[in-house]
């Protein structure tokens, strides 16, 4: 299921495309658009402005509050007759393509003279106003035919949130909304395992896990899904995978520095139980895709995408307001500027190649899935006590 950069980026027939993305190597970047000009949308913080652009090349940086990132990866590619969108787990790098494990949603979208409305139109649209793109090609949206999309954009915007569920557009309560309005329900809430896969771990505790394991199964606030380490499993590579992984790219880059776990045991069992070793299914490779599914033994539940780690960084905080809380209803904290895709569990089915099953849509080996032994640490790049 692997593709190269150039058929990606659709490099030999592009002519115009918009990058939103929070790491960008330009000299990379010149390699896969020769010929189209580009407007670029990027993190203020990581923007020296010290580049060599061609001409026919713009950049807008958006500067994040401190502790804040624009950690997005969309890419809006205009070719003759169609328009291609990709959500992506990747930053700009070379690494990322050459030597790492990542996912891509690719959809490509006709050119049409009768534009209507639809669903995830308005979410795209709404996606690049939420993040200030000032990009002219935006427009250029309605000259295409988006109607037959079946996925939704899950999009986070940093700020603090208050209200009913079905006022919040942003993180993981929008994420609940979503799973609740595509109707899928499990077929007992309790036999449903999610999985998931991160290149970035936060600080883990024990209510935020079940806040978003609830928010993940499509339930309100004011409910909760019960989290246990047979439901709930956290794929991310350990000191040891590490070890026995390929080291560096090839520039002498170290593969592992682009992944890290914030967190720290806060006891023997927590949260060592709940993690899992990554295996790629090309062995001894590392990854820096992120991925988030729910299934149960009928198959795939719903699949979630894109740039959001998991942590609450990227998905939210979720405060349940009390009855004498200046706000009723539910509140959230969002930090970064993030934007995924959740795909229902069988249209994930129906985008596998004839005779693959779902499980080639994760990056990792579901078969050979290692509980973290006792002496096992999830890696960082920073000391862990």
């Amino acid at each position: 299921m692997g593709i190269g950069k150039k058929d990606l980026f659709l490099t030999d027939v592009a002519e115009r495309a918009l990058v939103l993305c929070f790491f960008i190597e330009f000299e990379f970047l010149k390699t896969l658009f020769k010929k189209a000009s580009l407007d670029i949308v990027t993190d203020g913080a990581l923007f020296s402005g010290k580049h060599s652009l061609p001409p026919t090349w713009t950049v807008q940086v958006i500067a994040a509050k401190p502790f804040q990132c624009m950690h997005s990866k969309v890419f809006m590619i205009q070719c003759p007759g169609y328009m291609r969108i990709i959500v992506a787990t990747s930053n700009l790098l070379q690494i990322d393509y050459d030597n790492l494990d990542n996912l891509f949603y690719i959809h490509d979208f006709p050119e049409t003279s009768t534009p209507r409305d639809c669903r995830f139109k308005t979410q795209l649209l709404k996606m690049y106003r939420n993040h200030t793109v000032e990009s002219p090609l935006v427009a250029d949206i309605h000259r295409y035919d988006l109607s037959l999309c079946g996925v939704d954009l899950v999009v986070s915007v940093p700020g603090t949130y208050y209200g009913a569920l079905e006022e919040h557009e942003y993180g993981q309560l929008s994420l609940s909304r979503f799973v609740s309005e595509r109707g899928i329900p499990p077929r007992d809430e309790g036999e449903v395992v999610t999985e998931h896969c991160s290149s970035s771990i936060g600080n883990l505790n024990m209510a935020w896990m079940q806040t978003f394991r609830t928010s993940f199964m499509g339930l309100t606030g004011t409910e909760a899904s019960a989290v246990s380490p047979q439901n709930t499993k956290l794929i991310y590579a350990s000191f040891r995978d590490v070890a026995e992984s390929t080291p560096y790219g090839e520039a002498g880059r170290p593969l592992a520095e682009n992944i890290v776990c914030n967190g720290k045991w806060s006891d023997p069992w927590f949260p060592r139980e709940y993690f899992y070793s990554y295996q790629s299914r090309n062995a001894g490779t590392l990854y820096h895709a992120k991925t988030n599914v729910a299934y149960d033994a009928g198959g795939p539940l719903w699949f979630v995408t894109g740039s959001h780690n998991f942590s609450q960084a990227a998905w939210g905080s979720v405060v349940v307001q009390g009855p004498r809380a200046r706000y009723h209803g539910l509140k959230t904290v969002i930090a970064n500027y993030e934007v995924s895709v959740l795909v229902h569990g069988p249209l994930l089915t129906n985008l596998i190649p004839f005779g693959l099953s779902w499980h080639h849509a994760l990056t990792y080996r579901q078969d050979s899935l290692g509980r973290y032994k006792s002496t096992d640490s999830p890696w960082t790049v920073r000391k862990m006590r």
